[in-house]
């Protein structure tokens, strides 16, 4: 799947967010460790982590930040959502593609 990589440029330095190439409801790249892994998109239900996770946030309400805190306790991860920072400048944004699996089945059951 193809996304979008922009190049900010902060007070810290550079910083590369990889981002989807259209806004889309209920899709969010998630990271592992500063990294880019995981591609959630809740609509697609062809993937059974994607099911239950559009089950976490529809029924039981929960957001898509609480439901990473809830699985980094749980596993002893570091996911998060990256986000472009508050004073930037977007220095550069190109297309690359990459295969972003699901969050693990056994994260989200």
């Amino acid at each position: 799947m193809k996304y979008k990589l922009t190049t900010y440029k902060t007070l810290t330095g550079n910083k590369e967010i990889l981002e989807l190439t259209e806004d889309a409801y209920g899709q969010w790249i998630i990271y592992q460790n500063k990294k880019p892994k995981f591609h959630v998109n809740c609509f697609d239900f062809k993937n059974e982590s994607n099911q239950i996770l559009n089950s976490l946030l529809l029924s039981q309400q929960k957001t898509i930040k609480e439901i990473l805190s809830s699985i980094n306790k749980k596993n002893n991860t570091n996911l998060s959502i990256e986000k472009a920072p508050m004073l930037e400048i977007k220095v550069d944004s190109k297309l690359k593609e990459l295969n972003l699996e699901p969050l693990p089945l056994e994260w989200v059951s």
